[in-house]
């Protein structure tokens, strides 16, 4: 019987791990990673900006609900102090200015932390899909690495 002779990495105490088409194989599986891992952030990403979009507009509807409650408040008021025959100079009208700044601060609380909400999200989007392009990145280099180390080994 004629014995094969050996492929030197098999030589050295290495299992031949790389033939030219196991190479190719690895170097496309890598590839499609990090193709995947950029369509996942981008996926993730279009979320984040709805999820942005979804907080701005609540904080502006809960700025319209405290502006219309305090309004209705003042009106309400209003109206008491008119039925008891009061006449709007000095305190009540003080009052009633009081009541106007509490509600446009609440409204602009209310505002402000929605869109700080909205600006994490945005900014957590940014770093996600520059971590996903680094990702892709990091997976083409591998994959040529993988190609370049198979076909050199295949090569000796």
């Amino acid at each position: 019987m004629m014995k094969l002779p050996k492929h030197p990495s098999v030589a050295k105490g290495y299992a031949v791990l790389f033939d030219p088409g196991t190479a190719l194989l690895t170097a496309a599986a890598t590839l499609a990673q990090g193709r995947a891992a950029r369509l996942e952030a981008r996926d993730a990403a279009a979320q984040r900006t709805a999820r942005s979009a979804q907080e701005k507009r609540a904080g502006a509807e809960a700025a319209a609900a405290i502006h219309r409650k305090a309004t209705r408040r003042r009106a309400t008021a209003r109206a008491g102090l008119a039925r008891a025959g009061v006449v709007l100079d000095g305190s009540p009208i003080l009052r009633l200015g009081d009541m106007a700044d509490v509600a446009a601060r609440d409204a602009a609380v209310a505002e402000r932390g929605a869109r700080e909400r909205a600006a994490a999200l945005d900014r957590q989007t940014t770093t996600d899909l520059a971590a996903a392009e680094n990702r892709q990145q990091a997976n083409l280099l591998r994959a040529g690495t993988t190609l370049l180390r198979g076909f050199a080994r295949f090569g000796r």
